[in-house]
């Protein structure tokens, strides 16, 4: 009877062991592919840098930039055979962009530049701001946008303001809370307010390159907001904003045919022959120094995979200054 209690319990005790042993195995393999998806992405990340520098002195794309050739000369191949690669199920690879606006996943690399950048301080970027947030069905959209203006605006007599300029986008939401803090939300409302319009806006707002927007990439909404923010600008100094804005709607939709028409290649290429009335040709005249055809700043959405197991980076290029000015690991 003792030799039984003595087996069973070497055998519980093997059964234990060998159940640790098993369980010792599976976390070391999981740090192992943990560790080989992260390298993986970083290799998407490499992969794109190199891309966008021979981009950047290829005779035929360096001086534009278009939704598919993005920062890259695709010289007849699919984006695809570019932008990812696979070693099979078990060597692991990585894919180098994002799902579209269709739940498609869409290789290659995004403009930071077609979209409204919110580091400035002047007036126009303040309507900037405060159109796309009307845009976005966010209310007390003027407010907001002189809020936000402030919070980044050297001297200002908000103490808990920046002060300086956004160094990362996810910043703004700072702004968002202290503005929703003092028009009296509870702090579990404010947080929530803030993850909303900021979830509202965050694809259309950029902290990087200068004040101008890329023709070739910017979204039909982009480039209608960025549109109309100058002509309400255009419009305050005329005393006619109404007019001006309806002017400012005909002058989006024949840009957008200018575009569809042929990708511009030169910012010579930006002309419009069929403008109509006065408000038109003002407009234009204001919008064309902030319109460009090429960019410098590049959002590389990298992902890696080793068997079931992702790691994602997003990393932000400056192609000018040759350097990462962004980096996020998940």
């Amino acid at each position: 009877m003792f030799s039984l209690w003595v087996l069973t319990i070497l055998v519980i005790f093997a059964v234990s062991l060998g159940r640790q042993a098993f369980l010792d195995l599976r976390l070391a393999e999981y740090q192992r592919d943990k560790l080989k998806a992260s390298a993986w992405a970083s290799s998407g990340i490499v992969r794109a840098i190199t891309v966008l520098e021979k981009d950047g002195v290829d005779a035929k794309t360096k001086d534009y930039d278009i939704i598919r050739e993005c920062g890259v000369n695709l010289n007849g191949k699919e984006p695809q055979e570019i932008f990812s690669y696979n070693l099979g199920n078990t060597g692991g690879g990585f894919t180098i962009g994002k799902e579209g606006a269709n739940g498609e996943f869409v290789y290659g690399l995004s403009d930071e530049e077609s979209k409204i950048n919110i580091n400035g301080t002047g007036e126009l970027d303040k309507k900037k701001i405060a159109v796309l947030l009307r845009e976005s069905q966010v209310g007390q959209s003027e407010e907001l946008a002189g809020a936000i203006i402030n919070w980044i605006t050297a001297g200002s007599a908000n103490e808990a303001a920046k002060k300086e300029q956004f160094s990362v986008p996810e910043e703004l939401q700072a702004a968002l809370d202290y503005f929703y803090r003092n028009q009296g939300y509870p702090a579990l409302l404010s947080r929530s307010r803030t993850r909303e319009v900021y979830g509202r806006i965050e694809g259309a707002v950029t902290i990087y390159g200068d004040s101008k927007i890329n023709i070739n990439t910017a979204s039909d909404e982009v480039l209608r907001i960025f549109i109309l923010a100058i002509a309400e600008n255009v419009g305050e100094r005329f005393s006619d904003v109404p007019k001006y804005s309806e002017a400012g709607e005909r002058l989006f939709n024949k840009l957008v045919e200018l575009r569809q028409s042929a990708p511009l290649k030169k910012e010579a290429d930006i002309v419009l022959g069929n403008l109509t009335g006065e408000e038109e040709v003002n407009i234009f005249a204001e919008l064309k120094p902030h319109l460009k055809v090429s960019s410098d700043v590049f959002l590389i959405p990298a992902s890696g995979k080793a068997r079931n197991i992702r790691h994602y980076i997003s990393a932000v290029y400056d192609r000018k200054e040759q350097r990462i000015v962004y980096w996020h690991e998940s």
